[in-house]
């Protein structure tokens, strides 16, 4: 369960045990099928559900690894959930840059490019679900990240409420807009949309350098009013879109994208780098 109030303690106080430290790779480990994995989290894994602090690449998070596949791989792996992914971003965080990270989970994307950007660059942070949020508050805090600016809330066509739905424990992160796209939507939670473009204005935003945007088969409609020729001025310079869910969408955002002068530049399973002309 997520500390909330005055039950939060400051990080640094959830030092994971050895046995923690020990059981998390065993349990979690990638030559395991994953229903094995899944029954030992519910066997095994109940008695180290945290959460932990931990420091991976220099950067602070806390983490509850029983609940959410990005906190999982953070204590189990010591790395982040997808390192290919960062590699390919790297290159398009400039010193002083703006960073756009549409579904920031825990952070790992949000607080790695406010470290790559440094104190005169800005991070805005979209997280939707307002468990998901509270941690990705608090590993912001943890970093003493004042770069970043987290918004409680998704993007989409209108300024809207809709329902999230999720499987309501072991991975809260894959929490989905488009319940088609949910292999276990178990648990609904209404949350507040906002069109992207007129976030960015009100917080300032005259450019953006970088964008990534994972909210599993909600990309299409999410990015749509940003690339409106209105808003030219804004288009980042290099877009990471995940495609896992890409045949849920209404419109084949990649080739919307195409049409206005991205072509991929690297790729891997589930994620396209998309960079401008």
């Amino acid at each position: 369960m997520v500390e909330t109030g005055a039950n939060i303690a400051a990080f640094g106080a959830r030092r994971p045990s050895l046995l923690a430290r020990t059981v998390w790779p065993l349990i979690n480990n990638r030559r395991l099928s994953q229903r094995v994995r899944k029954r030992l989290r519910r066997s095994v894994g109940e008695a180290f559900a945290g959460p932990y602090d931990i420091s991976v690449a220099g950067i602070a998070f806390r983490v509850y690894p029983l609940d959410n596949y990005c906190d999982r791989t953070l204590i189990s792996r010591h790395r982040f959930p997808e390192p290919d992914e960062h590699r390919m971003l790297e290159a398009w965080l400039p010193q002083g840059g703006v960073f756009v990270d549409i579904g920031a989970n825990v952070g790992t994307y949000t607080l790695f490019a406010a470290q790559k950007l440094g104190p005169g660059g800005r991070v805005i942070a979209f997280e939707p679900h307002p468990v998901t949020y509270a941690k990705l508050r608090f590993n912001i805090e943890a970093n003493g990240a004042d770069s970043v600016t987290a918004l409680n809330c998704g993007c989409g066509l209108a300024a809207e409420t809709m329902t999230l739905w999720s499987d309501g424990g072991n991975n809260i992160g894959s929490a989905t807009l488009v319940r088609a796209a949910s292999s276990n939507p178990k648990v609904a939670t209404e949350i507040r949309l906002d069109r992207l473009p007129d976030m960015l204005a009100a917080h300032g935003i005259a450019r953006v350098d970088a964008l990534k945007i994972d909210v599993e088969g909600f990309e299409d409609e999410a990015l749509l009013p940003l690339f409106d020729d209105a808003y030219e001025h804004l288009w980042p310079t290099a877009v990471l879109i995940e495609v896992a869910h890409r045949t849920v969408w209404r419109t084949d955002i990649v080739a919307h994208l195409s049409e206005r002068g991205y072509r991929t530049n690297d790729k891997t399973g589930e994620n396209l780098l998309l960079v401008r002309d």
